[in-house]
């Protein structure tokens, strides 16, 4: 109930086109939704980065700021106590731990300015003294441009000063570092300071602090673990002038690829302008980061996807539900028509033999009876070749079809044919010719029933639907490469032709080219379809090479043969055909003369029809009407055949089988059943039985099959005795 509730619902949404502006709608809002999430990741991002720059740019500013408290320290200790010697500034400096509470500076100095011919700032005191003395008291800090720069602009500024970041001097443990000097000037308070020159002139000397910059960022933010870090941290200095910039720090020297993001920030610090960096690696990331616009992206693309699938999906459903609705309607006609013919190609032959059987006891005629004998035969073989064909095209769709390949002569089969189907040509005026085409081989290996069966449909097809002129076998042997022999077999008819799209549907079954009620041909359509399936059961083929409406039609029939070894060749072939009745190299005689017979039948009427067929043979009869019966005659009579159907009252046929043979009957057990099914054959196969004939059968049939079989028996107690 909820389904159908579900369905109608969908439906009516797809009919008035609203489920296409709900996808059309849900694909927009899905859309703008990831633009959304995309800019607030994004924007998440930034602000975690101005968070991480604010905080590295914080400590910076904070540890500077400490540095110049001390400087300012030492100025007030100048200032109150006087220039110090060299062992009070030691003293003063250990006492305010200048290295535990600043990390990262190389210590405290002062350099005395000297103003004669050339400006010079030779180092006075520094501590602590962890370099070679004559490295450092006495050196000139204004050698170098960076210095004097830095110096000039502290004594003019009056201000605490950074210098712009150079290459330390430092040797030993400690090694080369790029170093910024933090200057302080010292002046003589007893003079004016109102200009450049009052201020180079009240200048005594300069406090600095050297600071090594990687010591300096190593005590903020630890020693650099690539393994552990989040961003990298670049520290320049900013030129006030060319607007250049100097790298101070970097914390890792990589590849410009980790750069997936970057933020800088302008700092002005003591007189210096410094761009701080930071750029992101991969760690920096959270999965939210990295994937969930990746994942949303995906599920949007996968919904649209799907949605426009399930759009186009329903959209031929319904389409198809159309088609399908209009092929039904035709299926159902065809069905009808089907079941209309079916019924009269059964009743048709069923009356006949009803009506002629009520004849035939009435009537005291020898001629008329013999006219009333010969059409009941007649009849009984249309409806049983009716009825196999229904049974072999069911077994064909189940893929249950038995193929049994013998050695049989070419000729025998081709007399068969042209015995059969010359009288049906006869009847109606007609010309049937067989002709060899090639040279042949006297013998084939082939399934000689399915054979038979294929050509009787394909030149009874041919004879019915020709009127006028005649029906053409045409048979030729084509031997490829690999030495393997195929059978070619042409139908050849002047008969009404088929249209060109009939053709189309030609083979498939109950398929005709009329299906009217006043069409003048009987059948229902399953002839050419059986007939190639049966033909592609044993990679062969029946095909129509050419049709023409009111001329004719021309079929083909090819059946492999494998390779045909010691088997005779010869010309014209069929130039003057006999009647053998027997298969080559199989059969010796042509009748039963005292060959005792068992037949194990539980029908009396099968029983009497079964022995007048074989006692009229030559053979001797006995019967039996349940398995029970047939073991203990079994038991008692040295029989050359036994009969044996299969299913019967008090024992069956099967479980007879196997008890006969397990008592050491050797000859041959033929099962004689209703039963066609593949299944069926097996299973008797496995009980004992060395054939299977189902009913109805002819005497002819009959008699050949149990012939063929005695003969097989007699050359294979020859063969095991030489």
């Amino acid at each position: 109930m909820k389904k159908n509730i579900v369905t109608k619902l969908f439906n009516y949404l797809y009919k008035k086109n609203i489920l296409s502006l709900f996808i059309a709608a849900f694909g927009v809002f899905g859309l703008v939704s990831l633009l959304y999430f995309r800019t607030s990741i994004q924007s998440n991002i930034d602000y975690r980065l101005e968070r991480k720059l604010d905080y590295i740019s914080s400590s910076i500013t904070g540890k500077l700021n400490n540095y110049a408290i001390t400087l300012s320290y030492v100025d007030a200790y100048f200032r109150t106590e006087g220039f110090p010697d060299t062992k009070k500034f030691k003293t003063f400096i250990q006492n305010i731990e200048s290295e535990r509470i600043n990390h990262g500076i190389q210590g405290v100095g002062f350099m005395a300015l000297n103003k004669g011919h050339k400006i010079s700032a030779p180092i006075a005191l520094v501590e602590p003294l962890k370099w070679p003395p004559a490295q450092r008291i006495g050196s000139d800090m204004m050698a170098d441009s960076i210095g004097e720069e830095a110096i000039l602009r502290a004594i003019y500024s009056t201000n605490i000063t950074l210098s712009k970041p150079k290459i330390s001097l430092a040797s030993g443990e400690l090694g080369e570092q790029t170093t910024v000097i933090m200057l302080l000037p010292y002046y003589d308070t007893n003079l004016p300071l109102a200009s450049n020159e009052d201020r180079l002139n009240a200048i005594k000397g300069l406090i600095y602090i050297p600071i090594r910059m990687n010591d300096f960022f190593e005590t903020n933010l630890g020693k650099p673990r690539l393994d552990n870090e989040t961003v990298n941290i670049t520290f320049e200095s900013i030129d006030a002038v060319s607007k250049k910039s100097t790298v101070a720090y970097q914390r890792f020297d990589l590849a410009p690829k980790y750069k997936y993001r970057e933020k800088t920030k302008i700092i002005d610090l003591y007189g210096q302008r410094w761009k701080l960096g930071i750029s992101t690696f991969p760690s920096f990331f959270t999965f939210k980061d990295k994937y969930v616009v990746n994942i949303l992206g995906g599920l949007f693309l996968l919904f649209i996807v799907l949605s426009i699938g399930i759009f186009y999906q329903t959209h031929n459903l319904f389409d198809q539900e159309k088609k399908t609705k209009i092929v039904m309607e035709d299926s159902t006609k065809v069905k009808v028509a089907f079941l209309q013919n079916m019924s009269h190609e059964i009743r048709t032959p069923l009356n006949a033999i009803s009506g002629f059987s009520e004849m035939l006891a009435h009537t005291t005629n020898e001629a008329e009876k013999k006219y009333l004998v010969e059409s009941i035969r007649k009849n009984s073989s249309e409806l049983t070749a009716f009825v196999d064909n229904i049974l072999d095209i069911s077994k064909i769709e189940f893929g249950r079809i038995f193929i049994n390949k013998k050695n049989i002569c070419l000729m025998s089969t081709v007399e068969k044919i042209k015995d059969t189907m010359g009288k049906r040509a006869h009847a109606k005026g007609l010309l049937f010719e067989i002709e060899s085409v090639s040279k042949l081989p006297t013998g084939i290996q082939v399934d000689e029933s399915r054979v038979n069966q294929i050509l009787v449909n394909l030149i009874g097809n041919a004879i019915k639907f020709t009127e006028s002129g005649y029906v053409k076998l045409q048979i030729e042997a084509q031997v490829a490469a690999n030495g393997q022999t195929q059978m070619i077999f042409t139908i050849i008819d002047t008969g009404i032709g088929i249209s060109t799209p009939d053709q189309l549907e030609l083979f498939q079954s109950f398929s005709q080219a009329d299906f009217s009620n006043t069409r003048r041909y009987g059948g229902i359509g399953l002839g050419l379809a059986l007939s190639q399936r049966l033909a592609q059961q044993f990679d062969g083929d029946v095909i129509l090479l050419k049709s023409q409406l009111g001329k004719g039609s021309t079929f083909r029939l090819r059946i492999p043969c494998g390779e045909l070894h010691q088997v005779e060749w010869k010309e014209n072939l069929f130039a003057s055909l006999i009647n053998p009745s027997i298969q080559l190299g199989f059969l010796s005689d042509s009748t039963l003369n005292n060959k005792k017979i068992l037949i194990v039948e539980d029908s009396e009427e099968n029983q009497q029809i079964f022995k007048y067929f074989l006692e009229s043979a030559g053979a001797v009869c006995d019967t039996a009407e349940n398995g029970a019966i047939a073991i203990e005659k079994a038991s008692c009579f040295d029989y050359d055949v036994i009969l044996m159907d299969i299913q019967m009252p008090v024992m069956d046929g099967l479980v007879a089988t196997k008890k006969i043979c397990a008592m050491g009957y050797q000859k041959p057990i033929i099962a004689l059943t209703a039963h066609a099914s593949v299944e069926a054959k097996l299973s008797c196969l496995r009980a004992g039985c060395i054939e299977l004939i189902t009913k109805p059968v002819t005497q002819e049939s009959l008699i050949q099959k149990i012939l063929i079989i005695l003969e097989e028996q007699k050359n294979v107690v020859k063969d095991s005795n030489s």
